[in-house]
């Protein structure tokens, strides 16, 4: 290692030594612990991991089904994400669902 390196090195772990933003366990200064989130927050953050992944993962499911055939996929997936669970309520409660 030649001295450039080396003094980079130094200074940023010297950096890391003097950085007071957080306390020991990744727990930021000042900062209480006891702090959680609501179940609603909780939902919508797993809510949306799930929807970003499909997102992310449309353009490679529509090129490895082909763009028509993928296309269809994506509607009859959209049909019957609504169809089923009208379908359930109607078998459970006998009524029509709307």
């Amino acid at each position: 290692m030649d001295a450039a390196a080396a003094a980079a090195a130094a200074a940023a772990a010297a950096a890391v030594a003097t950085d007071t933003s957080q306390e020991e366990g990744g727990v930021p200064a000042g900062s209480d612990d006891t702090a959680r989130s609501s179940s609603v927050g909780a939902s919508f953050n797993f809510i949306n991991s799930i929807v970003g992944a499909g997102i992310v993962g449309m353009p490679f499911a529509l090129k490895q089904a082909g763009f028509g055939f993928g296309i269809i996929l994506v509607v009859t997936m959209g049909w019957l994400t609504g169809a089923v669970p009208r379908a359930v309520e109607s078998q459970l409660y006998g009524r029509e669902a709307t």
